[in-house]
């Protein structure tokens, strides 16, 4: 049905994608304080709600804090817990999250090639994901971790 209004209003293929984003994913911020609640969301689990949601992350989340502003006559401790944990997962995704993804990345393909021998194959993908992830969850920080990290899990998957 949006892609029909989309359309419809002659939204240009990125505006549309992008409605269709915070549709698909609207309940993601719910299931993240869920998890928050029951003290088993993760560093990781955060993590991945940024990467897979991407560019709709602020959107996703306002979106989140307007939908529990609207039930204002509803408002209860639970609400308001919900609110803090949505503008506090904003905050972390702008001064957090954002400014490590923009850094240039710790590892390259190249670096797998020239380093430590390896021939481009679906690996690449798998190491320079754990490499991206690790640096994201602050699990290391600079590139000879990022080396000894490979290292660890070339010595491990044979």
């Amino acid at each position: 049905m949006a892609q029909k209004i989309s359309q419809r209003l002659r939204f240009s293929n990125h505006e549309r994608q992008f409605i269709d984003g915070i549709i698909r994913n609207h309940m993601k911020p719910l299931s993240l304080f869920t998890a928050y609640e029951k003290k088993t969301l993760t560093q990781k689990g955060i993590t991945r709600f940024y990467k897979k949601c991407g560019e709709y992350t602020p959107a996703l989340l306002l979106a989140a804090i307007a939908d529990t502003k609207a039930k204002q006559n509803k408002l209860n401790e639970k609400n308001k817990a919900l609110k803090s944990f949505l503008k506090k997962m904003i905050f972390e995704y702008f001064y957090h999250y954002q400014p490590i993804s923009d850094e240039p990345p710790l590892v390259t393909g190249r670096d797998l090639i020239h380093v430590f021998g390896l021939t481009p194959s679906p690996l690449f993908r798998k190491i320079l994901d754990l490499v991206d992830d690790a640096k994201l969850t602050k699990t290391i920080e600079n590139r000879s971790e990022a080396l000894e990290l490979i290292k660890d899990v070339l010595k491990n998957d044979g």
